[in-house]
């Protein structure tokens, strides 16, 4: 009798998803393995979005959801989570796509470990097009060699190394259960106060090297795209999570971890705010309060994983305002876009020399196609003439002329011998 598959809780906020969320549901409910629970939670959609949920439901009995106003995908996972049932838990954005054995690879991956999350690597896929590109950046995998590790292997880049992403990692329910993991309710940065302590009361952790995730960017519907609104929410995360640590007894040993994970937040969200207003505000609550209340300047230059959120700290202390920062910016920007422009330069001369070798070497393959098709056929024809010779008549009557002088020769043969016995 073969073992009963564990069961793996598989949570989905949506908001205003119709356009992708069908291609996202199908590579969910087309996985290999099937005991999986689908649980979807809706966040206030006003498009298509919860007849599309509502058409799922009905056609498959392992799929449910709820809806709710809009309070943010933080609210909504803890709704699902509250509903998931199941062994694993996996969480999972509407605008996403998975490889049809995700679950199959993830679970395998995780008993073979007695892991309490497995990673899986990102293949970033661009909006609506079929551009995709393996963002092996993102996760650092030469971090944590180890098959199976914990954040006691590597203190320091626990979390750069694994990101707060909720939506490349199985987790372990037992994990999340005794931990009592929630998300915090706010519209972005949501997932740090349950990722974050996921990876430090994780006793073993290990990677999927298979590509199994499709995250969409560069989409309207995406979360990041409404920033300006939220803007102090990475702030508010930040802090939560430096007093889960002290209180916990771990903030000493996970100091650097913290610090530059912090540091790397800051910038990433003044770099992707749209408004001067809402930009001005934020760069001068960085300078004049969240450096100092969260220690962000506190370690040594070499213990600084960034060079350019060094750099971050060094331009906020020296007093430059948000429009000289802005400045500064935007020139580094046009010194990138040049090399890039010198680059393409360079890439598409490349591309015009091997184009043109290529039209030579297909042009060499052609001749040599043709001259082989020639020998072949050559070939062909002389074996043809000599089988027609060989079944001719006058080859028929040679042997017939030859029988008798062979016959001849023998009995000379056998004469002589006789002679020469008397």
């Amino acid at each position: 009798m073969s073992r009963q598959q564990s069961l793996v809780s598989i949570v989905v906020p949506t908001h205003d998803s119709a356009e992708y969320l069908r291609q996202c549901l199908d590579s969910i409910i087309g996985q290999t393995y099937r005991s999986i629970q689908i649980i979807c939670v809706d966040d206030g959609s006003t498009d298509e979005t919860v007849q599309i949920l509502d058409a799922y439901a009905k056609a498959d009995s392992r799929f449910s959801y709820v809806t709710q106003e809009n309070r943010g995908a933080g609210v909504a996972r803890n709704r699902g989570l509250d509903r998931a049932t199941g062994d694993y838990l996996l969480f999972f954005d509407s605008d996403d796509w998975m490889a049809d054995d995700l679950v199959q690879c993830a679970v395998s991956r995780a008993e073979e470990c007695e892991a309490d999350i497995v990673v899986f690597p990102i293949v970033e896929a661009f909006g609506t097009s079929a551009l995709l590109r393996a963002a092996s950046w993102l996760i650092l995998e030469d971090k944590f060699p180890q098959d199976v590790f914990s954040w006691r292997d590597n203190p320091d880049w626990i979390f750069r190394a694994l990101q707060n992403y909720p939506w490349n990692k199985l987790l372990k329910m037992s994990l999340v259960r005794e931990n009592d993991l929630r998300y915090q309710e706010i519209f972005l940065t949501e997932d740090l106060m349950f990722m974050a302590p996921a990876l430090v009361c994780a006793q073993r952790i290990c990677f999927l090297r298979q590509h199994v995730v499709y995250h969409r960017v560069g989409i309207s519907t995406n979360v990041m795209s409404f920033k300006d609104a939220h803007p102090l929410d990475f702030y508010t995360a930040f802090r939560e999570l430096k007093s889960w640590l002290e209180k916990s007894g771990y903030f000493d040993e996970l100091r650097v971890a913290y610090t530059n994970w912090a540091i790397n937040a800051c910038k990433y969200n003044l770099d992707t705010l749209n408004g001067f207003e809402t930009f001005s505000m934020v760069y001068e609550k960085i300078r004049n309060e969240i450096i100092d209340e969260l220690g962000l300047d506190s370690l040594q230059a070499d213990e600084y994983q960034s060079p350019e959120c060094l750099e971050l700290l060094r331009t906020m202390r020296d007093g430059t305002s948000p429009a000289e920062y802005l400045m500064g910016l935007f020139r580094t920007i046009d010194v990138d876009c040049m090399r890039l422009q010198f680059v393409d330069s360079h890439m598409h001369y490349q591309a015009e020399r091997l184009s043109s070798r290529i039209e030579e070497l297909s042009g060499e393959v052609e001749r040599l196609c043709d001259e082989a098709k020639v020998r072949k056929e050559d070939l062909t024809s002389a074996r043809r003439e000599a089988e027609e010779l060989r079944r001719s008549t006058s080859f028929r009557l040679g042997n017939t002329m030859l029988r008798p002088l062979t016959r001849l020769r023998g009995l000379q043969g056998a004469w002589r011998r006789h002679e020469g016995r008397a």
